[in-house]
């Protein structure tokens, strides 16, 4: 994994301009038809962009010092996410240098990236350097899937659940559908505090276990788990997360 000494990295765009081709021709190994190890984080419309934007974001990434991540970049896809007003988003595809197949998540404003690598303080970067949107109910949801999802602790990442969809199950019984839909709820906004805060309640999944959350939503974007309490525990799911640095399907493997 590729740690810096600061949680965003400037960007250069003469030294981006400047990476020669040859530099970048043997790392592109565009292949649309490989699947996505895992679904984008659930924030709004993801486009693809293989390939008009292969080229642009492989001379990022290794003017960013992030070319030991990207030995081969197979797809790219974009979102720009409707809670920041310049930040946008770039998950890679790409077989890691043990040949297996995970996704590299950036954070890219005009003049700084995030190397978004499981660890909140990325994220806390990008929120000051481009202050999140957080004025209505859609805008606080999306950001906090969002957040859940890409700051994770040693079981993966914290996954917004809604609908039984939303599970990475690797098998689920008709007794276990049944239960969990009269656990699962969307997550909804109770209301906003004078000084800004939005309080929301939803069902999270973290590691095997599905809980029941109220949590509060800072203006600033900082994410407070007010209360918690275990719905379901030992589900057949798998774990996704981030894990040395890359988005897996399942931190455990």
């Amino acid at each position: 994994m590729v740690v810096t000494a600061e949680p965003l990295i400037r960007r250069d765009p003469v030294a981006e301009a400047a990476i020669a081709d040859e530099a970048i021709t043997g790392r592109l190994a565009c292949d649309p038809a490989r699947p996505w190890p895992l679904p984008p984080v659930g924030i709004g419309a993801w486009q693809a962009r293989l390939p008009a934007c292969a080229a642009r974001l492989m001379r990022t990434a290794l003017a960013a010092g992030l070319g030991p991540l990207v030995p081969d970049l197979l797809n790219v896809r974009l979102c720009r996410p409707i809670f920041h007003a310049r930040l946008e988003l770039a998950e890679l595809l790409v077989r890691r240098p043990d040949g297996r197949f995970a996704t590299l998540l950036l954070g890219m404003l005009p003049d700084r990236l995030g190397h978004v690598d499981g660890t909140s303080r990325v994220v806390h970067a990008l929120n000051a350097a481009d202050p999140p949107l957080l004025d209505g109910p859609e805008q606080v949801m999306d950001y906090l899937r969002w957040f859940c999802a890409v700051v994770c602790g040693d079981h993966g990442g914290f996954l917004v659940v809604e609908r039984l969809t939303d599970l990475p199950f690797t098998a689920v019984t008709p007794a276990l559908g049944d239960r969990l839909a009269q656990v699962l709820k969307p997550l909804t906004v109770h209301g906003r505090t004078a000084g800004g805060d939005w309080m929301i309640a939803g069902c999270l999944l973290h590691a095997a276990a599905l809980y029941q959350v109220e949590m509060r939503v800072g203006p600033d974007g900082l994410v407070e788990m007010l209360d918690d309490c275990i719905a379901l525990d030992n589900l057949p799911c798998r774990r996704p997360g981030i894990r040395r640095g890359y988005r897996v399907a399942d931190v455990a493997d």
